[in-house]
């Protein structure tokens, strides 16, 4: 008698710290996701729409997200007056730009000590595929 391995998908573990804004989930994915390949955010982009689509649906579709949940993935910044680069994940689709998505994702970076805080007010840059905001 021969028994086969059974096959699975393995497990994923990413980091996220979630936020409101005005009752807009945000989920903000700060680690366990490597960088994607490509010189340009865009190219970035590109290559999770194509290559891990999965990472949107995990993140966003029930059980963990819900009707508006958006992620936002936090990248190192590829351009050079930025703070972080960011790829912004709906249910339905990647945006070039969401407000609320920024919004939360600002509040998080500095609730979060990713960035120095300066007071009384700390600036955070982030490159979205709609430019710098």
């Amino acid at each position: 008698m021969s028994i086969e391995k059974p096959s699975f998908t393995p497990v994923r573990s990413v980091r996220t710290i979630d936020s409101h804004t005005e009752g807009n989930p945000t989920r903000v994915i700060v680690d366990g996701v490597p960088v994607p390949p490509g010189e340009t955010l865009l190219d970035k982009q590109k290559w999770l729409v194509e290559n891990d689509d999965t990472l949107r649906r995990m993140l966003c579709f029930e059980p963990r997200g819900g009707g508006l949940m958006c992620s936002v993935f936090l990248m190192p910044p590829i351009a050079a007056d930025a703070d972080f680069s960011v790829v912004i994940m709906e249910q339905d689709a990647y945006v070039p730009m969401s407000g609320h998505c920024i919004i939360g994702a600002a509040t998080t970076v500095v609730e979060a000590a990713l960035v120095d805080v300066v007071s009384p007010i700390t600036t955070v840059r982030f490159e979205t595929p709609a430019g710098i905001v």
